[in-house]
């Protein structure tokens, strides 16, 4: 089974401390929330 894809989250770009990972899946999610939350306020909906 292949491992998840993601993207290291690091403290600072100096020292580049791993504080965590974000997965694809949760990055995909929360983009297409923020699509939706845009489209809402164009529309005037929320």
């Amino acid at each position: 089974m292949p491992a998840p894809r993601g993207f290291a989250v690091v403290e600072d770009f100096t020292d580049r401390k791993d504080v965590g990972l974000l997965t694809e899946g949760h990055l995909m999610r929360r983009y297409a929330e923020e699509l939706d939350k845009a489209r809402r306020d164009l529309s005037g909906e929320g």
